[in-house]
């Protein structure tokens, strides 16, 4: 019969934080046959030594801090298949979750068992062997009720835990059983005689004989005897009995728990060896590694985020969870999810290698991943220096044959140690301070604006170095946004649009181009088709501005008809080189390539395509590819792709990595005329009211370009979109096209606004006497308070982050902070002129 639902194991925790101690830390590679265990009072023979793991690399940021490291520990694995057949499952979960001090014996136990149990209770899938039609059928149940069979009359009574169900063909029965109640010690004490009680092995072998008279009696063995062919009688009966009991435990290995401290895996140790739990055949102490982030939040170093994680960019180094390596390890031989064994053989193959990605640690995304990659290079295999610490071991009176280096378990102690060469340390680009700001800026924007997403990115505009880059969800969304998720950019682009112009020869900053001021541009093509470009709130009155006023103030008319005069594939051309279309391929993880339409394919229409593209319409971005445009405008026109990875240092040397050779796009004249009006746009442009140089005096340069984007009906709102993916991910499900069409126009937004908007906002800066200028760009995506437009919504944020950048406080003449966790949002200077907002 069941029992009541039982605690989930998902409660296990890792082991509580632990100090290590080089006089007791010890590990080792491999596993080991056997461990040999040393009784008190043996006398000093000699001494063997051992290897510790190797912890691969460390990572630091930009001023030596450290991101992440490693740690020597422990893994606990079991296999239930040997375990059980020797041991009592209940008594032996009692006693390790005594050790473990953090977990109760249920939930030690559900970890102990096949991952198929439920509630404790293993049921025989896909039986070969343990599949028996009516009349044995009743057989079985007869001896399930007195304990007695037609060979062995003794009548010992009904057998606990273990019980006839249906099978998987009609007409036929398999087993079901509850390992813990018929491998009981009171079901021992019930059936055995008073001197086998403490030999679990003989109940096993007792209940496996009984079984296979049952077999033998069944249809199905005569299918299975091509495989017992050359076998002498025992050894036919000892190979179906062990195929009879990995049919009732289809399990070969478990982890029962990762990152277990020296102290605990000591107590684990003495209580194997007290057992007499053979390793590493039934239980192993497996040695390992565990990464630490000492920038995280606590509880974060196990690939589990925390909601205030300012370091989601590290990502995670760990072993794939039971679930994940399972469905990897399925996927290896072509199985789909609900799809049943083809034989033992892949079965046996899966075990195997879920069992290794449950153990083998290695990075799994993120900065962890690409430094990874980074010292997996030829250059560093032969520049490194990988010796391993080796520990002389005091081995006692022993017999030559358990004479043999510790492997598999921690050594009570050590005679002395060798060091191993410096751990490499990999230096990133990252300034752990300035990330830390970002997303405390970054938190203060979702709880003022309430967005779906905020998201931002600080470069070193000569270099190409990001000095911090992250972005926050408001739901539980899966990737890295800066290189996942896809915007369209609007205002932002138009900077884009006029270097490109200026680099073509198309016009000049000083050229007077109409407003179409206050009716709007009509475009016209070929064709007699046309299409109305409106202006934003506040648009400029005049009929005519300067091509320079017009980026500053951010005018649609204006920027279109300068995108009109760029021929169509030039223009597409031109935006390729850039980097848009294009995954970035940075190595931190899953990325986007955005969208720009294709020519050929009749998408580029010139009232719509080539008119929206011009004002930042009809094509998306991720934050990484727009930054790096946006950089390469700033830096004179020669791309450089941007870099998370300057150095790596060992035992005192640094091999410093140069930035990536620059490829030149745009000319240099171009781009300085579009950093010329990036300063007027913050002088008495869209970007004025968060970044006028009158307010940042501090600054020699200062330059911005606004972005408000507002969203078209058939683009969805992410406050609908991003729920209704997440709700599919935890039922296992996928969107369909009828299901995203559902959504159209569905928007979802406190004031009950019915249109949807991306913020955005870029500054650069450059203090006096310093040649180095840092670009800031911030995107905030559909945000539900009142504001909307990027100066508002992202620019106060945006600018805070660059006075950061710089050292200074957030706001000119304010005191330098005190902490390095939070950087206020600052009160910026509110002059509102007509032009100063666009929508776009």
């Amino acid at each position: 019969m069941r029992s009541p639902g039982l605690e989930s194991a998902s409660g296990l925790r890792p082991a509580s934080a632990f100090v290590i101690v080089a006089a007791v830390l010890f590990a080792v590679t491999g596993k080991a046959a056997h461990i040999a265990f040393l009784e008190d009072g043996d006398q000093i023979e000699s001494r063997l030594s051992a290897s510790a793991p190797w912890p691969e690399f460390e990572i630091a940021d930009r001023k030596g801090r450290p991101l992440a490291l490693s740690v020597e520990c422990f893994d606990l694995t079991v296999s239930p298949r040997s375990m059980w057949r020797f041991h009592t499952p209940a008594y032996m979960a009692e006693r390790i979750a005594t050790v473990l001090g953090d977990a109760t014996p249920r939930e030690v136990l559900d970890l102990m068992l096949p991952r198929t149990a439920d509630e404790g209770i293993v049921r025989v899938e896909r039986p070969a062997l343990l599949v028996f039609d009516v009349e044995t059928a009743l057989a079985v149940e007869r001896w399930l009720e007195t304990g007695a069979t037609e060979q062995h009359g003794d009548d010992t009574g009904p057998i606990d835990g273990m019980w006839l169900v249906p099978g998987e063909r009609e007409g036929t029965w398999t087993i079901a059983w509850r390992p813990e109640d018929t491998l009981s010690i009171r079901e021992r004490a019930r059936h055995l005689a008073p001197g086998s009680v403490r030999r679990p092995e003989i109940w096993t072998a007792r209940l496996l004989r009984n079984l296979a008279t049952f077999v033998r009696r069944s249809a199905v063995l005569a299918e299975l005897e091509v495989g017992f062919m050359g076998l002498g009688r025992s050894e036919r009966a000892a190979l179906l009995r062990e195929r009879i009991w990995a049919e009732l435990l289809p399990c070969e290995f478990r982890v029962v728990r990762h990152g277990i401290g020296p102290e605990t895996a000591r107590a684990l140790q003495s209580l194997l060896a007290e057992e007499a739990v053979t390793t590493p055949w039934q239980m192993e102490l497996v040695a390992n590694l565990e990464r630490r982030h000492p920038v995280r939040p606590r509880g974060d170093d196990r690939g589990d985020p925390a909601a205030d994680d300012p370091f989601g960019i590290l990502g995670h180094w760990g072993v794939l969870g039971p679930e994940d390596a399972l469905a990897r390890a399925r996927r290896e031989l072509g199985l789909r999810d609900t799809e049943g064994y083809r034989n033992e053989e892949h079965r046996a193959y899966v075990e195997r290698r879920a069992h290794q990605y449950e153990t083998e640690r290695r990075p799994r995304s993120g900065l962890e991943m690409l430094c990874g990659e980074v010292l997996e290079h030829p250059e560093w295999k032969e520049r490194l220096k990988d010796d391993v610490r080796t520990y002389d071991r005091r081995v006692r009176n022993l017999p030559r044959d358990r004479r043999r280096p510790w492997k598999g378990h921690v050594p009570d102690y050590f005679q002395s140690a060798t060091d191993a060469a410096e751990v490499p340390r990999v230096i990133t680009t990252i300034d752990a301070e300035l990330q830390r700001a970002v997303h405390r800026e970054l938190e203060g924007v979702m709880a003022t604006h309430d967005p779906a997403l905020a998201m931002a990115i600080v470069l070193e505009v000569e270099s190409g170095d990001v000095l911090a880059v992250d972005g926050i969800h408001a739901y539980g969304t899966s990737g890295f946004a800066p290189l996942l998720h896809r915007f369209t950019p609007g205002s932002t682009m138009k900077a884009i649009v006029m270097a490109i112009a200026l680099d073509e020869g198309l016009v000049t900053p000083g050229e007077s181009i109409a407003t179409f001021a206050p009716d709007g541009l009509v475009v016209r093509d070929d064709k007699g088709h046309t299409r109305h470009i409106s202006e934003a709130l506040g648009a400029p009155e005049e009929s005519h501005v300067t091509a320079a006023q017009g980026l500053a103030r951010s005018v649609n008319a204006v920027l279109v008809q300068i995108g009109l005069r760029i021929d169509a594939a030039r223009f597409r051309e031109r935006l390729v080189q850039l980097g848009y279309t294009a995954r970035p391929r940075v190595g931190l993880g899953p990325e986007d390539g955005g969208y720009v339409p294709e020519l050929e394919r009749g998408t580029w229409k010139v009232c719509h395509t080539h008119a929206s593209v011009s004002f930042g319409h009809e094509l998306s971005t991720t934050l990484w590819q727009h930054a790096s445009a946006l950089s390469t405008i700033v830096r004179g026109g020669e791309r450089r792709p941007l870099r998370l990875v300057e150095a790596v240092e060992q035992d005192g040397l640094r091999w410093q990595l140069p930035p990536a050779e620059g490829v030149r796009v745009l000319g240099e004249r171009a781009c300085g005329e579009v950093r010329a009006m990036m300063a007027l746009g913050a002088s008495e442009g869209t970007g004025r009211r968060v970044a006028h140089p009158s307010e940042h005096p501090e600054f020699d340069y200062i330059g911005t370009k606004t972005g408000t984007t507002q969203k078209v009906s058939t683009e969805l709102c992410l406050h609908v979109e991003l729920p209704h993916n997440v709700r599919h991910e935890l039922e296992g499900s996928r969107c369909t096209r009828a299901c995203r069409k559902s959504m159209v126009g569905a928007r979802d937004h406190a004031r009950r606004r019915r249109t949807c908007y991306t913020s955005s906002m870029c500054v650069v800066g450059r203090l006096p006497g310093s040649s180095s200028e840092l670009l800031v760009f911030l995107v905030v995506e559909d945000p539900r308070s009142s504001a909307k437009f990027g100066s508002d919504v992202a620019g106060p944020a945006a600018v805070a982050i660059l006075r950061r950048a710089f050292g200074l406080p957030p706001k000119s003449g304010a005191q330098p902070e005190q902490t390095t966790d939070a950087v206020p949002v600052a009160a910026f200077n509110t002059r509102d002129f007509p032009w100063a907002e666009d929508i776009r």
